[in-house]
């Protein structure tokens, strides 16, 4: 397991930046998703582990909850 930096940017409600637990095999990416897009997902979501699966920092990113598929993310330009 390594650490993710995730962090969040608004002119209406500031900045933020956590540090959470994941694992990842790959080479660092640097991806930008709708935050609005993220939170909705794991608000349905019925497990506590969401997987993203992603193949490059502009590819679509696949969020699942276990056996189930949650929805599909198309990364923002940085």
């Amino acid at each position: 397991s390594q650490m993710v930096e995730l962090s969040s940017s608004s002119a209406e409600v500031g900045s933020a930046d956590e540090r959470v637990m994941a694992s990842y095999a790959g080479p660092e990416l640097k991806l930008c998703l709708n935050g609005r897009f993220l939170l909705d997902v794991l608000a349905a979501a019925s497990e506590p582990t969401i997987t993203l699966a992603l193949k490059d920092a502009s590819s679509p990113v696949l969020l699942t909850d276990g056996d189930a598929s949650l929805a599909v993310i198309m990364p923002m330009r940085l």
